[in-house]
């Protein structure tokens, strides 16, 4: 069975995990007396120990409850016996340290009551088929003993030898056909029964000697027999050695492949809580976030516009109220946004500085905002413009009349010169001249009449004209005088409105560091874990690979 290759891999194996074979140095088999509790290990151990002339140590005391809490070394028959803690009795700490102490024994003798495995039966049977070290099994029969103990309670072998005969025959039946049912043989492993202790005579008798025991039971307490299984130990030690060695290899190695594929397993759960962590619990508090800057900001903007809306509808020119209301909005407004953030840090456990309370002041309107009490002026020369047909029209009036009277004669005197001349000659060339003279100086007459009328109403009408006109150029000063002030309103409340955007700015950012500190932490986790993911993986191929294809016992 000799595989000095697969030893030197596993062992360079094991060390990479921190272990070594550290294989025994004692020379003298070492036999591990293993089973319930309440088998009678101790029992057994002490009877050999007295057979071997060998004293009786403190430690070994007998009670039907567990008394061996940790394994034991005596010398008997050129072998070491190591009486274990007792498996089967509900106290995993025993069985463990039982099961450690078969790793560096050379032989396990299982000591079995008489209704055999009657608890723990499966993970007995794993140690003797060898599934507990390897998947395939590690079978090794030279490296068992079975032993079934007090088979003399109750009827006394003395008086019907046969019966107990027959009672022991029907135990290596049952033995056998649990065997058979594991796929083992049933006689490549000798089966001693054996009473350690006929009728309890010695029992925590501190030092008894071979006598002790009940004379005339040596014929069936089947003690020779083992004593003299025991003896032939030390002749086989190497080939005992050998698969001891290979079972705590593969014993080692399993426990290294159980470790790997722990860490295997972690570092997958590790990597994949980080992914989690970074593309759903921290990409989500990093839109939440981003709403709550985002919104903030909108939210900020509706209110700002809604107050300068009905600050302009009610054509208020109270700039003071303006300033104390933006004012106390953008405040309002930060006390808001500062304690959604705090809600946002403590519901993702952020770390941030303390989040004082923020405000900002907002300082007065400039001049140039204040609503101008001066009116627009009406440019000279419309009033030229307008005066001039005006002026001309009364002026023609005025020199109608100075014209009469450079004909030098008025209408009544050409009304007396008429009626002369009709009463000389009615039909005469001067009375025509003199009637169209007349029906002129009529004309001229009624024009100096209207001329002051006239040229009053030339002046009213410029009058007038320049009312309107003075009318419509205030209102277009006054349109581009409000828009021109409403902008700057609109200006003023903006800037206050970025200023409490940027006053609360360095706390937002402090959170989007701390968000990205998290998430490069993640990614510092995720690439750690795939590593260790890696590492595992080739370790787990490799014991695999070690355990699969350990040296096969042979005799």
């Amino acid at each position: 069975m000799h595989d000095d290759d697969w030893f030197k891999r596993a062992e360079a194996a094991l060390i990479s995990t921190g272990r070594s074979l550290n294989e025994p140095h004692d020379n003298r088999p070492v036999v591990a007396v293993y089973g319930a509790y309440d088998a009678g290990k101790s029992t057994l151990v002490k009877r050999l120990l007295v057979e071997a002339g060998q004293p009786v140590p403190s430690w070994l005391t007998i009670s039907a409850r567990p008394e061996t809490f940790e394994a034991n070394d005596v010398e008997a028959f050129g072998c070491v016996l190591r009486d274990t803690p007792g498996i089967a009795g509900g106290n995993t700490r025993h069985q463990n340290a039982a099961d450690r102490a078969l790793l560096d024994a050379d032989v396990t003798m299982l000591v079995m009551p008489p209704q055999l495995l009657t608890g723990n039966r499966d993970h007995v049977l794993a140690r003797i088929t060898g599934s507990a070290y390897r998947p395939v099994g590690l079978f090794t029969p030279e490296s068992w003993m079975f032993v079934i103990t007090k088979l003399d309670d109750g009827e006394d072998p003395s008086e019907n030898l046969p019966a107990y005969y027959k009672r022991l025959e029907l135990k290596r039946a049952e033995w056998g056909k649990l065997l058979d049912s594991n796929c083992l043989p049933t006689d490549a492993v000798p089966l001693f029964a054996i009473s350690a202790d006929p009728y309890g005579e010695v029992g925590n008798d501190p030092s008894p000697e071979a006598d002790s025991y009940t004379a005339g039971c040596s014929e069936w307490d089947g003690v020779a027999d083992l004593v003299s299984a025991l003896r032939a130990l030390p002749d086989r030690l190497s080939q005992l050695r050998q698969w001891t060695r290979l079972r705590r290899a593969c014993t080692l190695l399993r426990d290294a492949l159980a470790e790997a594929e722990n860490l295997h397993a972690r570092a997958d759960q590790s990597a994949t809580e980080a992914r989690n962590r970074k593309h759903t619990w921290i990409a989500e508090f990093g839109e939440q976030h981003l709403q709550l800057i985002e919104v903030g900001r909108s939210v900020l903007s509706c209110e700002v516009e809604e107050e300068l809306n009905s600050f302009f509808t009610r054509r208020s020119n109270d700039d003071e109220e303006l300033r104390a209301k933006i004012e106390a909005i953008c405040n309002g407004w930060l006390n808001r946004q500062l304690a959604a953030l705090a809600n946002l840090a403590h519901d993702s456990d952020a770390r941030l500085p303390p989040l004082d309370t923020v405000s900002i002041s907002v300082a007065p309107l400039s001049k140039e905002a204040r609503p101008s009490k001066h009116k627009a002026a009406l440019e000279p020369t419309l009033q030229k413009t307008l005066a001039k047909p005006f002026g001309k029209l009364a002026q023609d009036a005025i020199g109608l009349t100075q014209h009469v009277k450079l004909n030098g004669k008025t209408t009544n005197e050409l009304k007396k010169a008429l009626d002369k001349e009709r009463k000389k000659e009615p039909t005469g060339p001067s009375v025509k001249d003199l009637e169209s003279l007349l029906q002129t100086s009529q004309w001229l007459d009624h024009c100096k009449k209207a001329a002051p009328t006239i040229a009053n109403a030339a002046l009213a009408g410029i009058d007038l004209i320049i009312a309107d006109a003075h009318r419509r150029a205030n209102a277009e000063a006054s349109a581009k005088e409000v828009a021109e002030r409403q902008k700057l309103l609109t200006e003023f409340a903006s800037s206050a409105a970025v200023m409490a955007t940027e006053s609360i700015a360095p706390l937002f950012a402090a959170y989007r560091d701390w968000l990205d500190a998290e998430a490069a932490h993640c990614d510092e986790v995720i690439n750690a874990a795939n590593d260790e993911v890696a590492l595992s993986s080739r370790r787990i191929e490799m014991l695999r690979d070690l355990i699969e294809n350990a040296p096969v016992p042979r005799s």
